[in-house]
């Protein structure tokens, strides 16, 4: 069906009418005529549109053609810029629609037996949301974790490990907490460790990093193998040492990467993989040194159209955004699209790295009232937290086998 504008010639092409539509007013049909015409194809868009014009033609009757003419248009340019986004949003979605592999029949290539060759660029989409779902796994170890000077546990976990991933709201994520990990330092570095201004606190040398986990039945049967998950956060860590003993090991890294994150180029901002191997001997056992492991995947926070031009370099290292990066990157060159339907809000979580006009508020993951509660009495406090079971009852056992107790 087509829509002839020919003057002030109104032709409703259907085969049951031959009159103007009774919204047109006799004042609008006496205007000048026009050398004006315009076809617009009727899509099961512009059907609702066409409605909405007639309507909004009836109530403005002193309305010149022309600017009616310039709505019709406005609205065919709209319908098609929606077209446009709707074949963006079915390039986004091809990967879904092609056959399904299971985890549990490739894990080997994915956990890296090949060392990912063939499988970065383009990035396999099984790789991807792989790596997607071990990213969220790290990432409660920031969303976890009491940052708060004023807390009386700042610097430790904010859940006992047995509600660990309720409390998140991953109860779905099919895995069980069984270790917390925590860092030491007897080295008094301002800003290196998180602490409580309480003068009772619970570690002044210790601050909790992560967490090891294991898949439960139900989740290992969907992997194809038990699964056991190390999840920490924190810098660069690793010098040469580091490095040959994980090459003894067999253990394969993947590290992805923001090109333009300066962290994980500290330390070994000096003594690092690109220096003479012989001066890398000579630096690693110092502090100082630094060399990199397994295979880099580097993405560019820069080629994500959601992602704002910012200065702020903790952005730049933001594990989210990282996530979203991995969420939309298919290779070098190719487009930015996004496939998981991870939602891009998710950025703007703990930094102010979203464009402003996605209306998502900076920072916007706080708890309720900063933790306060109400006691019975009336009085706002900081509740008494439940202990961490750290040391399981096993852990004796375990400590005996490394020698690192004595059963005497």
């Amino acid at each position: 069906m087509v829509l002839p504008f020919e003057g002030i010639c109104y032709k409703w092409s259907d085969t049951s009418h031959h009159q103007p539509p009774k919204t047109l007013s006799t004042q609008f049909l006496s205007q000048k005529p026009l050398q004006t015409s315009l076809a617009i194809p009727i899509t099961k868009t512009s059907r609702a549109s066409l409605a909405l014009s007639k309507v909004s033609v009836s109530t403005r009757d002193n309305e010149s053609l022309p600017s009616i003419i310039t709505e019709l248009q406005k609205e065919q340019d709209s319908e098609e810029e929606q077209q446009e986004e709707d074949d963006d949003e079915v390039s986004t979605t091809t990967e879904e629609q092609q056959p399904k592999r299971l985890i549990s029949d490739h894990w080997p290539e994915i956990h890296g037996q090949d060392d990912w060759v063939n499988m970065l660029d383009p990035i396999d989409s099984l790789l991807r949301s792989e790596l997607l779902r071990y990213g969220e796994m790290a990432q409660t170890c920031y969303d976890a974790f009491d940052y708060d000077p004023f807390s009386k546990n700042c610097g430790s976990c904010r859940f006992v490990r047995h509600s660990f991933f309720d409390r998140l709201g991953l109860n779905h994520i099919g895995y069980d907490v069984t270790r917390y990990l925590y860092a030491t330092s007897n080295i008094n570095l301002p800003n290196f460790f998180k602490k409580s201004r309480w003068p009772q606190v619970w570690s002044r040398n210790a601050n909790w990093i992560g967490y090891v986990s294991v898949s439960n039945d139900e989740m290992s049967q969907k992997l194809g193998r038990r699964d056991i998950t190390i999840a920490w956060r924190g810098p660069r860590v690793g010098n040469v040492r580091f490095k040959d003993r994980l090459e003894v090991l067999g253990v394969k890294v993947l590290r992805v990467v923001n090109v333009h994150d300066t962290v994980p180029k500290v330390p070994g901002i000096i003594f690092n993989e690109h220096v003479p191997t012989f001066v890398q001997k000579m630096a690693k056992g110092t502090p100082w040194s630094y060399s990199h492991v397994g295979v880099e995947l580097a993405l560019d926070h820069k080629k994500s159209p959601f992602l704002k031009d910012t200065g702020d370099f903790s952005c730049f290292h933001n594990l989210e955004a990282h996530l979203h990066l991995l969420d939309g990157y298919h290779g070098k060159g190719k487009k930015f699209l996004l496939t998981s339907g991870r939602d891009p809000a998710l950025v703007n979580k703990a930094s102010d790295f979203l464009k402003d006009h996605y209306l998502v508020p900076p920072f916007w993951r706080q708890d309720e009232n900063k933790g306060m509660v109400r006691s019975p009495e009336g009085r706002w406090m900081q509740p008494e937290r439940p202990k961490h079971d750290d040391h399981p009852h096993d852990i004796h056992y375990y400590l005996t086998q490394l020698g690192l107790v004595s059963d005497q």
